[in-house]
Formats: C-alpha cells, sequence, structure tokens
C-alpha cells in the first residue's frame, strides 16, 4: 500500500471514528447526565458533581472538533490551518475542556476514597462547598493555560497552526501532553478508584444503613468503570506521545522503511528513555573505525553520518551536540603513533594470530582501508568534514529538534585527540558559568581514556556510552577488532548493536564502597577519586611504556592491590592525599613512588608471558637501555626521574589540559619499579606552553616512509631521499622487540625520536611549496558552531550588523555568546574571514552525489572559541556532594589580562579575541 493511500486514508479514518465516537459517547453521557440530574439520590452526590461536569466538558469538546473535521473533509475548508482566529479559537477551547474533563475524573476518583473511608474526619473533608470551589478554581486556571497556550500559535504556509515558540514547544512535547493530559491524570484516577475499591469491599463491617452501603458501592463501581475507559482511552495517546518524542519522519522513505522504524521506536522507546540527555558528545574517530573496513571512503562517510543520526534520535540531546575528530596531538603522544604506523609498514602479525592461522592468512585477512586517511590534514578528514558540515545544516533544514540544538564540531583541524576536546570543554563551561551543575552529559565512546577523563570532571550527571562487542560481550573495542574466533558481521549490516552505559556518579559510589574500611580514604571523596585516577595510569597509557614490575593481574609483579597499600602508606606518612585542585602534589607523589619501589623487592625483573629466566636489574638495563657504564644508579635514578615526571605530565594532561605541547618521554621503555624509591630530586617544571604542530608536520613527525603518499607533493622527497638531514628519522630497516607482549601493537620500535627543531628547519623552506588547497588542510583552526534563524544567538548577530549588512563580526569583533538571553554558551563566536552573515537563506551545495541541494538554508556558521577566561584553579567549594574546581575570574568579574595572557593559561593554541561591544 503507498504512503499517498495511507494519507488519503487518515482524514476519512480520524472523521468516521469521532463520528462513531461522537454518536455512542452523546447517547450514554446524556443518560447519565439524565439520571444524574432527575434521581435525587445522586443529585446530592458530590462525586456525580464532577461527572455532570466532565460530561459537559466532553461534549463541547467533541462538537467543536468534529465541526472542524467535517468542514475540512467534506468543505475542505480546515479553518485553523488557515486562520489565526480559528486557530486560537480551537486551541482555547479544546484545551480548556479537555483539561476540565480529566480533572474532573481525578476529582471524582479522589473524593470516592474519601467518602468511602474509614476515618469519620475524611469522610468529612469533602463537602459540596469545597467540590463548587475547585470546580470553579479549576476552570479559571485551564482557561488562562489555554489562553496562554493559544497566544504562542501562528500559522505557518506549509504547517498550517503551529506553535512558533521553542519553550513551549518543549513543554508541550515533555510535559503537556505526556505528563499533564497522559500519565499524571492516569496515575490520580487509578490509584484513588482502587483505594476507593479497597474501602468499598470491607463496608460491610462498619455500622452504616445497607441502603448506603448498596449506594457507596453503585457509587464506587460506576466511578471505577469510568476510570478504566478513562485509562484505556488515553493511555494508547499517552504512548503515542512518547513515540513522537522517541522517532522522526522522513517523508522520502518507503512504507517498509516506516514500518520498520516505527516497530524499532515502539520496541525500543523505554530503553532509550533512559538516555535523554542535555548534552551529547560524540568521539567520532570511535565512529569512523567502526566503519573503516572497505576502500570506499564516500561510503564509509555515509555510515558514519548515518550513526551520528541514529544516536542523536535515540538520544535526543535537548541543549547541545558535540562532535569531536582527532586533531593533532602533543609530541608526547607521537612516538606511540609512530611506532605503529613504522609497525604497520613491516606487517608484523600478532604472536596469537601464529596459533590459528599463517602469515598469508592474515596478510588477505589485511583491511584495504588504511588508517592514515583519518589523521589530520588528509584529504579524506577534509571531505568527511565538509560533509558533516553539509549533513549538520541539512538537519536543521528539515528536523525541527536539531534547530534548537547548538552544534559544535570540532574537526581535525582543530588541535587536540578527540575525548580531550570534549572534556576540556565541559570543564572550560563548567568553570566560567554557574548554572551547569544539573546538565546532564553523555559522552559517546568506547576509549577508556574517557572514564578517566570523566571521573577528573566531577560532573555529578555524566554518562560514558559505549558499544558492546558482539563477539565476546566487553567493552573498549569493535567486534572487527575482537581477537575471538567468533564469527561477526559487517558493521554496516542491520544487526542489533547492544550499548553499555557507565554511570559514573555510580562508579564513584561504587569505589566509595569498596574502600568504606579506610576511612582516611574518604575523608574527601573528590581528591581520593583523583589519586585513584592517578594510581590508574601507572597500569599504562598512551604517553608512557608500560612498566614490567607493574600489572593488573600478574600476582607475582605488582598489582592494584599493591599500589593501594602503597597509597595508603604514604596517605598515613603526609596527612595529606597524593592530589589538590588537579595538581600532583610533588611530595606525596615522591612517597608514593618510594612505597611502590620497595614492593619490587630485590629489583627484580621477570619478562611477562613467553619468557621464564628473570633478570636482575643491571642485565635489564643493559638489555633494554644498551647501558654498558659501571654507575647504574645515576643512569636508572634518571630513566626513573623522566617517567615520574612523565606521569606528572599526564596528570595534568587529564585533569587541565597539556602543560606543554613539546614534552616527550625520551625512552623506549619504562624503568624497573624499584628505582622509583630512588627518585628524590624531581624538577615539575616544563618548557613554556609552546603550540601544537600544524597537521602535515605531525603526518611527518608519525608517517614511516611506506605512508609518504599521504603527503603534499612538494614534501614527500623530505622523507625518502638521503640528501636531507631529516632522513636519519626515517629508516626502513629497523629493530622490533616483542618486549613479551602477544600483540603487535605493543610491539617496541627501535626507531630515534624526532627532534622537533630540527623537523621545524628542514621544513621551513618546503613550506611555501603547498597548494592553496593544501595550505587549507595544513591550518590550525577553530570549532564550528551552527546557528539555525530561529535562535536567539542568530537575532543577537542581526542586530550587530549595521543597515547596509556591513560584515563587521570578525575575530578581531566577536560576539560574547554569555551575554545572549537563551544562550547556553560561554565563549566567544565570530563569522569567517569576511565576516559576512547577509547570505543567509542561499542555497547549499550537496558534497556528495547522492546527497541534495539545501534550498534556502538558514543555518548560520560560526567560528567558536570557549577559551574566554582564566582558569586557574582555587580551593575547591563543596557544592551538592561534588567538589568543583572554580575560577578566579567570572563571566561577571572579567580579567584585565589581556587575551594572549590568557589563552597561555588554558589552551596555547586558543587565542580568544576581546570582548565585542554592542
Amino acid at each position: 500500500m503507498a504512503s499517498s493511500i495511507i494519507l488519503q486514508i487518515i482524514p476519512k479514518y480520524g472523521l468516521y471514528s469521532d463520528c462513531i465516537t461522537f454518536a455512542f459517547g452523546f447517547i450514554g453521557n446524556l443518560l447519565n447526565l439524565l439520571v444524574f440530574v432527575y434521581l435525587k439520590c445522586f443529585r446530592d452526590q458530590r462525586c456525580t458533581f464532577y461527572l455532570i461536569i466532565e460530561i459537559i466538558s466532553v461534549f463541547i469538546n467533541r462538537s467543536l472538533s468534529l465541526s472542524l473535521d467535517i468542514s475540512a473533509s467534506v468543505y475542505q475548508s480546515d479553518l485553523p490551518t488557515t486562520s489565526l482566529i480559528w486557530c486560537r479559537i480551537r486551541t482555547i477551547v479544546l484545551g480548556t475542556t479537555i483539561l476540565t474533563s480529566y480533572s474532573m475524573v481525578c476529582l471524582a476518583a479522589i473524593d470516592q476514597f474519601f467518602s468511602t473511608s474509614y476515618q469519620l474526619y475524611l469522610r468529612q473533608l469533602f463537602t459540596f462547598k469545597l467540590a463548587r470551589f475547585l470546580v470553579f478554581l479549576l476552570i479559571p486556571i485551564w482557561f488562562l493555560h489555554s489562553l496562554l497556550f493559544a497566544f504562542f500559535y501562528s500559522i505557518h504556509p506549509s504547517a498550517g497552526c503551529i506553535i512558533w515558540n521553542i519553550i513551549w514547544i518543549r513543554y508541550t512535547t515533555f510535559f503537556f501532553y505526556p505528563f499533564l493530559l497522559g500519565f499524571l491524570p492516569i496515575i490520580f484516577a487509578s490509584s484513588f478508584s482502587f483505594l476507593a475499591y479497597q474501602n468499598v469491599r470491607r463496608i460491610v463491617r462498619r455500622q452504616i444503613p445497607i441502603e448506603r452501603r448498596r449506594f457507596d458501592r453503585q457509587i464506587t463501581a460506576m466511578v471505577l468503570i469510568r476510570v478504566v475507559f478513562f485509562v484505556c482511552l488515553i493511555l494508547p495517546h499517552c504512548c503515542y506521545r512518547i513515540y513522537l518524542i522517541n522517532t522522526y519522519f522522513i517523508q522520502t522513505n518507503s512504507l517498509q522503511y516506516a514500518i520498520g522504524q516505527l516497530i524499532q521506536v515502539l520496541a525500543g522507546s523505554l530503553t532509550n528513555a533512559q538516555y535523554g540527555c542535555h548534552s551529547l558528545y560524540l568521539d567520532l574517530n570511535h565512529i569512523i573505525h567502526k566503519y573503516a573496513e572497505s576502500n570506499d571512503k564516500n561510503q564509509i562517510i555515509k555510515d558514519v553520518i548515518e550513526h551520528i543520526d541514529r544516536l542523536v534520535r535515540s538520544i535526543k540531546p535537548s541543549q547541545l551536540l558535540y562532535i569531536a575528530m582527532d586533531g593533532v596531538a602533543p609530541k608526547a603522544r607521537m612516538p606511540h603513533q609512530r611506532t605503529k604506523r613504522f609497525l604497520k609498514s613491516k606487517n608484523i602479525p600478532d604472536r596469537e594470530v601464529n596459533r590459528f592461522e599463517t602469515n598469508e592468512q592474515h596478510k588477505l585477512e589485511k583491511k584495504t582501508f588504511d588508517e592514515c586517511n583519518i589523521k589530520p590534514g588528509t584529504e579524506f578528514t577534509c571531505q568527511l568534514s565538509k560533509c558533516l558540515r553539509y549533513f549538520i545544516r541539512n538537519r536543521m533544514h528539515t528536523e525541527e529538534d536539531w534547530r534548537s540544538v547548538n552544534v559544535i564540531l570540532s574537526d581535525a583541524n582543530v588541535p587536540g585527540e578527540g575525548e580531550h576536546k570534549i572534556i576540556n570543554f565541559i570543564r572550560q563551561q563548567r568553570h566560567q558559568q554557574n548554572n551547569t551543575n544539573g546538565t546532564f552529559h553523555v559522552v559517546y565512546s568506547s576509549d577508556s581514556d574517557l572514564v578517566l577523563l570523566g571521573l577528573l570532571t566531577h560532573e555529578p550527571q555524566m554518562k560514558v556510552l559505549c558499544e558492546v562487542c558482539a563477539n565476546c560481550e566487553k567493552i573498549g573495542y569493535h567486534a572487527k577488532d575482537c581477537n575471538t574466533n567468533k564469527s561477526s558481521s559487517t558493521p554496516g549490516s542491520n544487526t542489533k548493536t547492544n550499548y553499555a552505559v557507565i554511570h559514573l556518579p555510580k562508579l564513584i559510589n561504587n569505589l566509595k564502597s569498596q574502600n568504606y574500611d579506610s576511612p582516611v580514604f574518604l575523608k574527601n571523596l573528590e581528591r581520593f577519586v583523583d589519586d585513584w585516577v592517578l594510581i590508574c595510569l601507572l597500569f599504562g597509557n598512551d604517553f608512557l611504556p608500560k612498566s614490567h614490575s607493574i600489572d593488573f593481574f600478574d600476582k607475582s609483579i605488582i598489582t592494584m592491590d599493591h599500589l593501594m597499600d602503597a597509597y595508603r602508606e604514604a596517605l598515613t606518612k603526609n596527612n595529606d592525599y597524593l592530589t589538590k585542585n588537579g595538581t600532583i602534589t610533588k611530595d606525596c607523589l615522591l612517597t608514593l613512588m618510594e612505597k611502590v619501589g620497595g614492593k619490587d623487592k630485590d629489583g627484580k625483573y621477570r619478562r611477562p608471558l613467553y619468557y621464564e629466566d628473570k633478570f636482575r636489574r643491571p642485565l635489564y638495563y643493559k638489555d633494554k637501555f644498551g647501558f654498558n657504564a659501571t654507575d647504574l644508579n645515576t643512569f636508572s635514578n634518571k630513566v626513573a626521574t623522566d617517567y615520574v615526571q612523565g606521569l606528572y605530565w599526564v596528570f595534568q594532561y587529564y585533569s587541565k589540559g597539556p602543560p606543554s605541547w613539546n614534552w616527550y618521554y625520551p625512552h623506549h621503555y619504562a624503568p624497573l619499579a624499584y628505582d622509583f624509591s630512588n627518585v628524590k630530586n624531581l624538577d615539575l617544571k616544563f618548557d613554556p606552553p609552546g603550540e601544537p604542530v600544524r597537521p602535515f608536520e605531525q603526518m611527518m613527525a608519525t608517517f614511516s616512509p611506506k605512508n609518504v603518499d599521504y603527503l603534499p607533493l612538494a614534501w614527500q622527497p623530505i622523507m625518502t631521499e638521503e640528501i636531507f638531514d631529516i632522513s636519519k628519522f626515517y629508516p626502513t630497516e629497523f629493530v622490533v622487540d616483542p618486549n613479551g607482549k602477544e600483540r603487535s601493537s605493543q610491539y617496541v620500535v627501535l626507531i630515534p625520536f624526532i627532534d622537533k627543531e630540527t623537523l621545524s628547519t628542514a621544513l621551513k623552506d618546503f613550506t611555501s611549496k603547498l597548494t592553496p588547497e593544501e595550505e587549507k588542510r595544513n591550518r590550525l583552526d577553530y570549532d564550528s558552531l551552527f546557528i539555525h534563524s530561529s535562535h536567539s544567538i542568530h537575532q543577537q548577530f542581526r542586530k550587530s550588523s549595521d543597515a547596509n549588512k556591513k560584515p563587521i563580526i570578525t575575530e578581531e569583533n566577536p560576539v560574547q555568546l554569555q551575554d545572549i538571553s537563551d544562550c547556553k554558551l560561554v565563549g566567544h563566536g565570530w563569522t569567517d574571514d569576511t565576516g559576512d552573515i547577509s547570505n543567509l537563506n542561499a542555497d547549499e551545495e550537496a558534497i556528495l552525489s547522492d546527497y541534495k541541494n539545501i534550498p534556502n538554508d538558514e543555518v548560520i556558521l560560526l567560528k567558536y572559541c570557549h577559551c574566554s577566561f582564566r582558569s586557574e584553579s582555587v580551593e575547591s567549594e563543596k557544592h551538592n556532594n561534588v567538589r568543583f574546581r572554580t575560577t578566579t575570574n567570572q563571566p561577571s568579574q572579567r580579567s584585565t589580562v589581556q587575551p594572549q595572557q590568557q589563552a597561555s593559561k588554558s589552551a596555547p593554541w586558543c587565542k580568544p579575541p576581546p570582548t565585542h561591544q554592542n
């Protein structure tokens, strides 16, 4: 059956069903009205008084509704969609009558409960005078409510009589229809009628006349039957409203797709409700990895966009959607990325692969899509960014729910790893405004770092949403990356995806319950959580090599229990926590590392898994570091000091952002835990924060010679030809140390570390050879903020332009977003280099061939920087059992520090311009 036929059936079905229900309802209610009015035994009852008012209200409501349906279907004159007066009259009359009728049913059930109560004072509480008072109080209230309701209605050329105010839309969508006209009257009416029924079942035990007993039973039965019909008739409507909240309509889709979507949403609406949130954050690289199977890049982009669309439809953020891609990373991250690229160039299989398959089979199953494509500066990430911009504009053009949400895209040209950009945004917003305590955050990613990052924010309402592997039912990776031998379908198939939700406040409560026997831990729960995150970083991270002496599960070396014992001893000795306001306390950290070193008895090193022999300390440093001198203590102390300094850097990066973009750990291996006990003089001062490298420079610092095709054509000889000084950084032959690990991704590649100064000097003369398109891909940029024309931010930008639409809102002259009413963002916003917003309503061209142009585009694209104020942490203040780190400069008390100075305190690459004065 075609969708057009269904559209023709809908109005006829509505008309016929209205006529039938009106006819039967009119006859039944007329008989009830005659009985209530002419029989004295009913005439003096409060319950029947409520039901009479309800009958009159329903009659008025259905009469007007049926008249308008007949006018639209028979005479082709739909007055409410063409006349604003009729639109508002219908709203006032229907709203007042339906609210009145629902209220009367609830009052009748409540009155009958009190009338049949055991307690005398309860039976005397409800009088006829009170009944009249309640009726004549509620009717004016519902009338004023409907009058206000009607004020926000207007006539739209295509949609007809609709609400234009976004606040009222949210009120009607999320409260008025599902609750005020749904679950609230159902709960009240059914609860009190059931209690009244329980009362009359025991009525024989009371000393009252038998006629009164029968009468009470009759009235109660009448009310109970009315409530049953009431619940049965409005419950489907409640489910329908919930369905509308949890789905959307696409007119171009087929009927089969529509039915499938209907079944999916009806089955999963209750599940989706738990994910409702204010702000949704998407770690886009996690989604890209899920679909990075084939070499069809356009198909990968489409799959990624469809995945984003499904998530937004399911979770339905009400305030913010933040999409983050990985940008350039700090230098401390680059050795790990560089190791991965050189390992890929060797095609080294995992040790565990050899157990189940040959190397030839492994090579055949090698993916054709190279993950180098998703690095900043590549053509793929540039194309993906363009398609995401089109997708966001298209959704704002076609979807009402998207227009009220602030959408921020932080693409690969914005420096920082995706998960860190998300957490930094949350942290900055919380530091710079006082009204975010009730914000409900949902972060979508399978990166385990997000749990630690989220804990360090101390947000009272934050969840991490991640996919569950279809093979092993674990989290942290996709099914295609799972080590089990179970077969899994491709990501593009229609298989069901299961999700796991990590509720961070509940995780904190679990930590609290597991350490209830150590009250010294819980004296300050928030600082204990920070300390716990620091201890977790000792087990491994992406910036430091993993220590051979520390492992979660290997009881022959240092485990979590050992570290917690060392932590308890350090806490007792110093009478203080390891961290304070997101910063490590130097003396406490040294005490902890001393205790950890004491756990590694005799400095013994055990090679895990594949080696049974045990190395003692001198042999370890000779084998791993090539140390042959006699002063082992001095050398090992230097390595251990560098490692502890790196631990400090990592924790600062997690809690506040990178203390230095240029620092890195200058060794391939970690020291033995034994040598931590010898660290005494620890320098925690880093070089000036510096700035991130540009995308092409990161490619040069992390790619192997086999990835040279991703570089600009003019830069490729620098990596491959020996006449250049930096060719020594790109050896074609190098040593790979399995280091006792199973997976090749954990092997150690013994290649020289990149020297930033040498690299910058070599590239200096080649930067001018980039094409304009390559220069665009190589730039460092700001976040992109998408605003629909109906949003208050857009109105402010219009006011900021002069009568001639002169472009004045530029990077040097921006608008401060927190000064705009109804804007939930803090920071600066400005347009592109021209500052022109006069091209609004122009057509937006499609990026891919399968997409269509967006006619009359009403979305403006702003550059956005949230580093508005200096973010120096002060003593934490306890609020709602959560310790928040505040700022010294609140929006109401601006800092006199220059923007460049402010930028160096928060994000060195983000230089917020001065405040715009209207």
